[in-house]
Parts: C-alpha cells; structure tokens; sequence
C-alpha cells in the first residue's frame, strides 16, 4: 500500500519514453484508478456489512467521525460548497410596510438654548400581535303555545361552527407552510386558551376545499400559458407507507406539486394536466402524432397495423381518429388485442403513445413548448418544441469523479475550469443584446465542441465529456430560447419542501390528505413568488371574501 501512495504522486508525464509505453502508461494508469475506486467502495461495503452483522449480534458498528473527510470517502467525495463571500444583505427599510409612526421627542429641559433642529434619526420595530377572541353567542329563544312552534334567533354565517375562520386560517399556515405537526398546533393552541383536539385539526386541514384544489389547476394553466418555459424535477412521497412520486412543475411565476403513483411518463403526463384522482381522469388519443410516437418507441409494424385496425378511422374528421377514458381504452385493448397487453414492456410504450398523441393533440390544457429538467428518461418527450438539460446536473458527474493519480487530478481540474468558463460564456449570451447574440451563436457552438470532443489521458473524464457532448442540443438550448435557465434550482427547491416535509411528517395518511397538501403547497410556493402574503391569502380564501384578486390571475398580468 506504501508503493501505490508513491504512485499516486508520480507525474508521469515528465518522464521520457516512447509513444508505445506512453499509450501503455496511459492505459494501465487508468486502471490502476479504476482498481483503487473499486477497492474503495468493496471497503465500504464490507465495513457496512461487518457493521450489520455487528448490530444484529447486539453490539455497535464502527463510529463514523464527521469532523474528519480524509477518513471517510463518502464524505470526502460531496465535498464543501464554497460560500459566495460578495453576497450581501439588503436593507429591510424599503420592503416593509409602516403602521404608525411614532416621534420621540428629546427633553427640552436638557438643550441649551443654541441647540438647532436637525431632523430625525429613524429607528424601525417589528412586532406581532396575536389576540385569542372567544365568542359566546346567546340565542333567543320563544315558544308560541297557539302555534305550537319555538323561534330560535339566527347566527351569522362566521359565527357557525366551534372555531373561527382565523382558527383555521393559522392552522392551514402553521401546517402548510411552517411545518407544524398536528400534535405540536395543539400544544400551541392549548397554550393560547384554545381548547381543540388532534382529530379536529385533522379533520380542518382535510375538509372539502375545492377552492384551493381549483386554484391549484388555475394556477398551473396559468403558469404554462403565460410562461416562456417550464422547468419540473420529480421527488420521492410517502402516503400511508408507500412510496410515491411528487412531480414538481414550475416556472417564474408559479410552482405546483402533483403526487402520483410512480415516477413513470404516464403519470407525469398526468400532471402536466392537472389531472388530480377523483377530480378527473385521463384520456388517450389516437392520431397522426400516436402513430409517429409509436414508430419511434419501436412498436413493431404488426401490432402498428392491429391498432389501426382497431383504433383507425379515416372518416371521423377533427383531429382525433379515436378518443377515449383511460378505462374505454383497456377495455378495447382487452377484448381486440390481448396479445399486446401481455406484454407489459410493449403495451406501456403503447399507452404512452397514445397518451401524448392526446397531451398533444387536446385544447384543453396548455401544452409546455420548452422544457428544463434533469436528463432523466421520463422527462423526454414532454416538450413540444425542446427539451433543455440543467448545467448544474451534468456537472455533478464531473464532480463525482475522485482521481488518486496526480496527473488525473490536474487533468480533472483543467477540464473543470473550461467547463465553467463555459457556462459563464453561456451566461453572458443570455444578457447580451439580440445582435450580439447572433453574432456569438456559432462560436459558442463551435467552443462547446472544442471543450467537449477533447479527447484526455483520463478515461473517466473523457465518459464525462463524451456525455456532455452527446446532449448538445438540450445542453445549448438557451441559444435557440435565452430565456431558458442554465439550471433546474428553482424545481429542486420545490422539491426541497416535499423533502422536508417528509423529514417532520414522515407520510401523509390518506390520498385525500395528500391532494390537498399538494393544492396548498401549491398555493403558499406560487404566492411566495409573487410576492404575496400566503397568510392574508388563504384567510381571504377561507373566510370566503375572495377580496384578493386570483393568483392565476395575477400570474397572467405579469406575463400577458
């Protein structure tokens, strides 16, 4: 083990051999790296398997000390994220709104007589005020003998029910947007003279508010429409211990949460439509765009044929030959085509096709023109006219890399340093003028294939470069639409709430509590961007004046 640390700090490069042994040299020095990240995760593995053996014997695995990188490969291979050290922060002053003003006036009895006014200095308090408000209503009661009937007075509307709308309001807020766990508001609200159970918070975070389910779907037409792009990334759920996909779809002006069963492209489709379970339910088309998604998903000419036959309608006009729920389509499948429905590899590309033949198609729902993402598969085929790949993922295979040779390391760290050179090119393009930008199209273009066709003496970078090269045109995107971002951030920050929700609430208990987590996620994310209150929001909502004006709305003013 001494003689291959040796190695490791050996440049090669500076010694004189042949071009033969150099080629030999490059080779058997990728391998050695290859040998040692091999040799590396086997210790892991090992050690984490001695550790279980350990824990199941009754006793404790080894210690794992944090504090010390070099020790831990896991640790040592995330790396720090270095801070922005010209990050400063903003005054408050002008964000905030006044609600009195109040002057301090200095003793007169301590100024001598040639003190001259010179103005104010200003000093600024926040404060909150949180007043607990019990009603008692007494209603009159009076009895007729001669009709035989009792007259009760009527209470009005925001005095029905056990708890007010301001009760509600805060439990929405504390639990939607502050995380708040149900037996933790009831702690808060005992300590506040307000007596209500766990099963009643329950129940008000669950009952029946189509307002919000609606604005969520409002919101994510809006969204798309108005929007020049939109960007999604995909997270892992829990409802009731299993395991789903919440699907987060964004842009600018607005973010929406949509929890499927899986992560697969039907049920994203599902939620580029606003499709919510028990809401409404997905439809499948078949037309001309069916039959080419077919061809290309590689559905053989036989079974292509057994649809049309079954699905084909020459003389039905409109742009559909065939339209049906999802259960129609089955059904036909069922009875017309077992043999593909047998096979569940084929038969999913066919419903894939025929679902997007229809996302396509229909005039129901706006349709995503540019799309950013990861370079996940299910994600492809999504956008109608592009599909653009986040910068920050690609590079995270470059920074996965951990060479132990020294010349690796200075080779990693040059091809690193033109990758970044790169994206900040890219950045420049985006604020440039549209003149300029013509003017750069093509040589950024012909810089990306020099940077990226390089071909290194360190075969796990040139795997990466070769990766970068092969999404050139999702990865240069932003040439075509400078709008575009270089980055999937702000769908990852989505992503981020269902995360850690997931950390304090582990799992939602019911498909029910999970659409409407979602709808009110939705609505707290897309105000927050906006720049409204999602607390003056919701209260407006629930209390049902519907004084503030709609968020897709407002969404649609911004972008018209």
């Amino acid at each position: 083990m001494r003689d291959l640390n040796i190695l490791k700090e050996i440049d090669f490069s500076k010694i004189q051999i042949s071009a033969q042994s150099k080629a030999v040299d490059v080779a058997l020095l990728n391998m050695v790296e290859d040998l040692i990240m091999e040799n590396e995760k086997l210790t892991i593995q090992i050690q984490e398997l001695k550790d279980e053996i350990d824990r199941l014997k009754g006793e404790k695995g080894r210690p794992i000390f944090r504090s010390n990188q070099e020790s831990d490969p896991k640790r040592r291979e995330k790396g720090n994220k270095p801070r922005n050290k010209n990050h400063k922060k903003g005054g408050k002053r002008g964000t905030i709104k006044i609600d009195r003003e109040i002057v301090c006036k200095v003793d007169r009895m301590i100024l001598p007589p040639d003190a001259e006014f010179k103005g104010y200095e200003e000093h600024m308090q926040q404060d909150l005020e949180v007043k607990v408000v019990n009603t008692l209503y007494k209603l009159e009661i009076y009895y007729s003998r001669s009709n035989k009937r009792t007259y009760r007075a009527n209470i009005a509307e925001s005095g029905k029910g056990m708890y007010g709308s301001g009760v509600k309001g805060w439990l929405s807020l504390l639990n939607r947007f502050c995380d708040t766990t149900q037996s933790r508001l009831k702690e808060l609200f005992a300590s506040l003279g307000i007596s209500i159970s766990t099963g009643t918070i329950n129940n008000y975070l669950l009952e029946p508010q189509e307002w919000v389910l609606e604005e969520q779907n409002e919101i994510l037409k809006a969204g798309i429409s108005s929007g020049s792009y939109g960007q999604i990334d995909g997270t892992k759920s829990v409802e009731r211990g299993k395991s789903k996909a919440t699907q987060i779809i964004c842009g600018e002006l607005f973010t929406t949460f949509y929890t499927k069963p899986n992560k697969k492209r039907l049920s994203i489709i599902e939620a580029l439509l606003g499709i919510v379970e028990g809401q409404s339910v997905m439809k499948y088309g078949y037309n001309e765009v069916t039959k080419e998604l077919l061809a290309c998903s590689s559905v053989s000419l036989a079974n292509r044929n057994t649809l049309e036959q079954i699905f084909g309608n020459k003389q039905e006009a409109g742009v559909f030959e065939w339209l049906g729920e999802k259960d129609a389509f089955e059904q036909r499948m069922q009875d017309l085509a077992p043999q593909i429905m047998s096979k569940k590899n084929m038969y999913e590309r066919v419903v894939e096709s025929f679902a997007l033949g229809y996302y396509y198609s229909q005039d129901e729902f706006p349709v995503i023109d540019f799309l950013v993402s990861d370079d996940a598969p299910e994600y492809r085929k999504l956008s109608k006219v592009l599909h653009s790949l986040c910068w920050i993922h690609d590079a995270r295979y470059y920074k996965k890399l951990v060479p132990r040779i020294e010349r690796h390391r200075t080779i990693l760290t040059e091809v690193m340093d033109q990758y970044w050179r790169f994206y900040n090119l890219l950045l420049a393009y985006k604020g440039a003028s549209k003149k300029e930008q013509k003017y750069q199209y093509e040589i950024i273009k012909e810089e990306f294939d020099h940077i990226f066709s390089q071909k290194t003496q360190y075969f796990q970078v040139n795997q990466c470069l070769e990766r970068t090269l092969k999404n050139k045109e999702k990865l240069l995107a932003v040439l075509d639409n400078p709008a575009l971002p270089l980055h999937n951030n702000a769908a990852e920050l989505g992503a981020r709430r269902i995360v850690r929700k997931r950390d304090i609430s582990l799992h939602s208990w019911s498909a029910k509590g999970t659409i409407v987590r979602d709808a009110f996620m939705s609505v707290i994310q897309t105000c927050l961007k906006l720049g409204v209150s999602p607390f003056n929001y919701i209260m407006d909502r629930i209390k049902g004046e519907y004084a503030m004006p709609a968020l897709s709305s407002l969404i649609y003013q911004t972008n018209p």
